[in-house]
């Protein structure tokens, strides 16, 4: 299980999905995950 499994649920319920092409610095010195919601304009 992910250390963060819990943020991950709660982004994913929110609407969020992982984002596999953000541009992150030195991911293999920080990685991390990169979560994003969906513009207001794509929700109305």
């Amino acid at each position: 299980m992910h250390e963060n499994a819990r943020s991950i649920a709660l982004a994913e319920r929110l609407g969020a999905s992982l984002d596999k092409h953000a541009q992150r610095s030195n991911p293999e010195v920080y990685p991390c995950l990169v979560y994003r919601h969906p513009k207001s304009e794509v929700l109305s």
